[in-house]
């Protein structure tokens, strides 16, 4: 129940943030741009947006797999989609609850299923960053420089404290805080062990692969819901705009990323000439369709994949 409280509280705070961002801007102006949108839009945006989703649960069930656990591409779907009702958290490191579920529903581990959010989290800002540097060899901008510099140097350094038992060990003190992830840290070897088997070559390059995919999708979402807004720039261009202001917010440590991936894509977006308001109904736009409309979904999946009142009964 408390970790129910903060994610309703989470949700609160963001929609008062996004009532005052509106408000702080030309609020008529956002209600006619966001009433030029086309229904047809819309759904081609979910839509690609929902496949890019369906492609991640296909890496999840991949990455289980070659943990020894074996999951339907249904049930893999199902799992992947109700954790992302906890993604507003972060580094999106609510999703742990996968753990859980799969613990429910399968019987499976922790300590075998705990290494996953790490491999997605890992190859989810690894393929952004990449983007964002394949980007800049068209589109220079510093600031988009400065985030995957950054970037690629936590990824370094994370690479080094998963490898690292003792640095593994002072994170496992750290996270065993967390009351629903006490069980996982009795079995910390096997975690260890696991996650290590899990990141190799053979392992870790197929799953960057289907990252690949999964974001190019994501990507093509977003740039169709610049066109939805009558903002024609050049593919790589959204891109480079969309990610440097997504690591920016991951890498803030702010669930979501919220406040600082809202500012960072309307400063990136008004450097193109174009007006704040319409930088601002269009940044509103991208993260109710894709990071809330991921939280929503996630929490009716997870109602489908288990039931109420045994969810309830565990958080509590």
């Amino acid at each position: 129940m408390k970790q129910i409280s903060k994610i309703v509280l989470s949700v609160v705070l963001v929609v008062l943030f996004y009532a005052i961002l509106a408000i702080t801007s030309d609020i008529s102006k956002i209600n006619e741009n966001f009433s030029n949108i086309q229904i047809y839009q819309i759904v081609l945006i979910l839509g690609t947006y929902v496949i890019g989703m369906f492609v991640s649960s296909l890496r999840q069930k991949y990455v289980l797999n070659k943990s020894g656990l074996k999951i339907s591409i249904k049930d893999s779907f199902l799992v992947y989609v109700s954790g992302l009702s906890m993604i507003i958290t972060p580094l999106g490191s609510g999703q742990l609850i996968k753990s859980y579920y799969l613990k429910k529903k399968f019987g499976y581990e922790l300590s075998k299923t705990f290494p996953l959010l790490i491999i997605e989290r890992f190859c989810d800002l690894l393929v952004a960053t990449i983007f964002v540097v394949i980007s800049l060899l068209v589109y220079f901008s510093e600031t988009s420089l400065i985030v995957s510099i950054i970037s690629f140097i936590i990824l370094g350094v994370v690479i080094c404290a998963l490898t690292n038992k003792k640095i593994f060990n002072f994170w496992k003190n750290k996270l065993q805080k967390i009351s629903f992830l006490a069980q996982l840290f009795e079995q910390i070897d096997d975690v260890n062990s696991n996650l290590r088997n899990l990141l190799t070559f053979r392992i870790i390059i197929p799953s960057i692969i289907i990252t690949t995919v999964a974001l190019t999708l994501e990507c093509t979402a977003v740039y169709f819901a610049f066109l939805a807004f009558n903002i024609e720039l050049p593919f790589l261009e959204t891109v480079q705009i969309f990610y440097t202001s997504i690591i920016g917010g991951v890498l803030s440590f702010i669930p979501g990323g919220v406040g600082i991936t809202e500012a960072g894509f309307i400063g990136l977006v008004m450097q193109k000439n174009i007006t704040s308001d319409l930088a601002t109904s269009l940044i509103i736009f991208i993260r109710i369709a894709t990071i809330w409309f991921s939280t929503i979904l996630g929490f009716i999946f997870s109602i489908l994949i288990l039931k109420i009142n045994i969810i309830k009964q565990e958080l509590e």
